[in-house]
């Protein structure tokens, strides 16, 4: 199938952390499901748990994919991982890691200025080691990172 130039500029598999949730979606719908057809089915997988997840291989995936690809990904996917949520067609995968990576933001955001409203308000942050270990606990026991 012959793709239009202009359209197949924009569409592209992302890479790294970058986040671009319409092209993943448009992929497939520009190949006609021509990929698909073909034997060639693709997902998006993308990834949290940053650079110690992956070193000790405990990853969490959300995984864009028909229910008979995720399967087939499982056991690829649990090399490196020890999490993976199957979020729905393919390209739901970078919607629920932006959401995620939302939370985070926010969360983040949310445990900076509790921390800087304390300190306006008088108490010392050098003092504060085992306070701020248990509200930046909070957030990683969450799972947010």
């Amino acid at each position: 199938a012959k793709i239009e130039r202009e359209r197949a500029i924009d569409t592209r598999c992302e890479r790294s952390s970058s986040l671009n949730t319409s092209s993943a979606f448009d992929i497939d719908p520009l190949n006609n499901g021509t990929a698909q057809k073909q034997g060639n089915p693709f997902a998006d997988a993308p990834v949290s748990g940053g650079v110690v997840g992956a070193q000790a291989g405990t990853l969490t995936f959300m995984v864009g994919a028909d229910e008979a690809l995720f399967e087939t990904l499982r056991p690829v996917l649990s090399g490196m991982g020890k999490n993976m949520a199957r979020c729905g067609k393919t390209g739901t995968g970078q919607i629920a890691k932006i959401c995620n990576s939302l939370l985070l933001g926010i969360s983040m955001i949310g445990v900076a200025e509790a921390m800087k409203l304390g300190e306006t308000l008088g108490i010392d942050p050098a003092e504060t080691g085992e306070y701020r270990q248990h509200i930046d606990g909070a957030v990683l026991e969450l799972g947010y990172v």
